[in-house]
């Protein structure tokens, strides 16, 4: 069949919103797929900064008193056998204990605490019991306690590394590229088959920054980041497809393409969440031809015959036409007997 080139040079909107390419916007469907991660890395820090910190944990507090719920109070006291001191960060409601066969079964609820004071003295274990001296003098005192089953941590006073404002802005740098190329390759890794990604599709959001002064140790720092990135992308498919319209469209006949080359450029943020592509689509058309058609024009037909109907197909350039055996004078009227190699 002949052929002709066709191109097209200008933008695709890359469109979430939509289902369908859309042939008059030059826009395709796009999918928008995220990851959200966070690292802590260190880094040598030149200076030190006095640090101040409480120590803090969970504990279960207990109710054992009476079917009834019991509310307590932020900063609500908890003392340990050794006279540490720590207070409920929030506020919270015991449940009710259960009664069952007239004896009471403990409720409990689980509760973040801090220390009073500042200082590695409060960085405990384990705590069987701790009681609540608001409760004293009362039957309360010895049915609602506190009691912890992992460590309390954090709580120290004294010189801890720092950074300056160089080494901040390198560990911030080296944090947001370390989460960004992470998030990609969890992403890229799960992309379903067939889509595609180009240069100016992701987004990258850095949610947080700091240093952790807690986890930073003599001479470094440790810096904590959290961030989401953000790709989208679409199906090339699509593209192919709609461009296929766009040539049907302008043409007025049924084209295919015989060989075609995309390529892009880098896209930038449009409208409503879309990205907006640059885009070259060169491509080398033929008109199309159903070979069931054909088959179907051609059965049963003379030799002569058949060449008449072959050679006036619309948009033809050239064909090769073989009867076999060499006596043969006549096309088969069983199309199963008739082959058609369109190129």
């Amino acid at each position: 069949s002949a052929r002709t080139e066709w191109s097209y040079t200008g933008s695709l909107t890359v469109d979430k919103e939509i289902a369908a390419f859309d042939a008059v916007r030059v826009a395709v469907p796009g999918e928008r797929l995220s990851e959200k991660k966070n690292v802590l890395l260190s880094f040598p820090a030149s200076g030190t900064r006095s640090v101040s910190e409480k120590a803090a944990g969970t504990m279960l507090v207990y109710n054992a008193h009476s079917s009834e719920p019991q509310a307590l109070v932020k900063s609500t006291r908890f003392v340990t056998p050794d006279g540490n001191v720590y207070r409920l960060v929030a506020g919270i409601t015991v449940p009710g204990a259960k009664i069952v066969d007239g004896a009471i079964v403990p409720s409990s609820i689980e509760a973040s605490v801090v220390a009073d004071k500042p200082g590695s003295e409060y960085n405990i274990g384990p705590v069987q019991k701790f009681i609540i001296p608001g409760f004293a003098g009362t039957p309360k005192y010895e049915t609602f306690y506190g009691a912890s089953l992992t460590s309390m941590t954090g709580g120290f006073v004294g010189e801890r590394a720092y950074p300056n404002s160089a080494e901040l802005a390198d560990a911030q740098a080296t944090a947001r590229a370390t989460l960004e190329e992470s998030m990609r390759e969890l992403i890229l890794a799960k992309l379903p088959a067939g889509f595609t990604l180009v240069s100016g599709g992701s987004a990258f959001t850095l949610i947080e920054s700091r240093v952790d002064a807690q986890a930073s140790t003599e001479g470094n720092f440790f810096l904590f980041a959290e961030g989401e990135l953000s790709l989208t992308v679409f199906r090339e498919a699509d593209a192919i497809a709609m461009f296929g319209e766009r040539v049907n469209t302008e043409a007025g006949v049924d084209f295919v393409f015989k060989t075609h080359a995309l390529s892009y450029g880098t896209g930038t943020p449009g409208v409503n969440g879309s990205l907006v592509v640059p885009v070259t689509f060169t491509a080398s058309l033929a008109r199309s031809i159903d070979p069931g058609a054909v088959k179907a024009q051609v059965a049963g037909r003379a030799e002569e015959e058949l060449r008449t109907v072959i050679f006036s197909l619309p948009g033809l350039e050239s064909a090769h036409i073989s009867l076999w055996p060499f006596w043969v004078r006549r096309v088969p009227r069983d199309s199963d007997k008739i082959r058609i190699a369109i190129d």
